[in-house]
């Protein structure tokens, strides 16, 4: 029997995930169900799906992952079933898939709608979900749909800059970007380079390899163990102590030349 995960906002006190999770034992048998996250700021697809894009790829093939963020089908918006990396992919059908997947499919597999009103349509919906793939009954009991692609909480970059935005606060701080080390490599082609901070506010021009490069309480940039570029202070809570938070901007500027009064990369 495969795998089930849950990244939710749901918190710990409330009794969504329970019920889930009940309601999945109730229907599959043998069915393991854990979660990924069930503390995920309310309503917030980009976190869920940042969190479960560096979780997912860690668990065995073939698990299944549901995505019970805004899961809430409207009539125009269904709850659909996507097939990418050896894994399978359960929630709505908003663009959501386009931020979690690097190559997404083009079509994916709409699940029936309720056909009464409910207050928490998602509980039967992930469960029938389950239940059809467990069963190998996905193909019969859903009809294809095509995946909507969303390019929002992606960076904008060209030859002199790129700007991006934080998609998440860790627990300690410290504020992990979209943009990866990859856009990064290839806008640069090695010249110096300026962060800039939620605006003006901060400026780095270096990399640092590791938080300790940097003496404490001293503000860093990294490219962490995702691959994506993280703002940082040594011992200290950046988003705290500078205003940050998952709308903040942060631009990186390339100049031609070594720019006065920078530090050697």
């Amino acid at each position: 029997m495969p795998l089930v995960t849950i990244t939710s906002d749901w918190n710990l006190h409330d009794y969504y995930t329970g019920s889930l999770k009940g309601a999945i034992h109730a229907r599959c048998e043998g069915v393991e169900v854990v979660e990924i996250s069930n503390q995920i700021r309310s309503f917030d697809v980009m976190q869920c799906t940042f969190v479960l894009r560096h979780a997912f790829v860690h668990f065995p093939k073939g698990t299944i992952h549901l995505l019970a963020v805004q899961s809430e089908p409207k009539p125009l918006v269904p709850m659909v079933i996507v097939q990418a990396q050896e894994h399978y992919f359960v929630g709505l059908n908003d663009g959501r898939f386009s931020l979690l997947l690097d190559d997404p499919p083009a079509m994916a597999y709409a699940l029936p709608a309720l056909t009464e009103p409910h207050s928490f349509a998602a509980l039967k919906l992930f469960t029938n979900a389950v239940a059809m793939i467990v069963e190998g009954q996905i193909e019969p009991e859903t009809k294809l749909y095509p995946l909507v692609t969303e390019s929002a909480g992606r960076p904008v970059y060209s030859s002199f800059e790129i700007i991006g935005r934080v998609l998440y606060i860790d627990s300690y701080g410290n504020a992990i970007t979209n943009i990866n080390r990859a856009l990064f490599l290839r806008v640069s082609q090695g010249r110096p380079f300026e962060i800039l901070v939620n605006g003006p506010f901060a400026k780095l021009s270096r990399m640092a390899g590791r938080y300790d490069d940097a003496a404490a309480g001293e503000m860093l940039a990294l490219f962490n163990s995702t691959g994506y570029l993280e703002i940082a202070i040594n011992k200290a809570n950046l988003a705290q102590l500078e205003n940050i938070d998952t709308h903040s901007e942060i631009r990186i500027k390339f100049y031609e030349r070594k720019r006065p009064g920078t530090k050697d990369l």
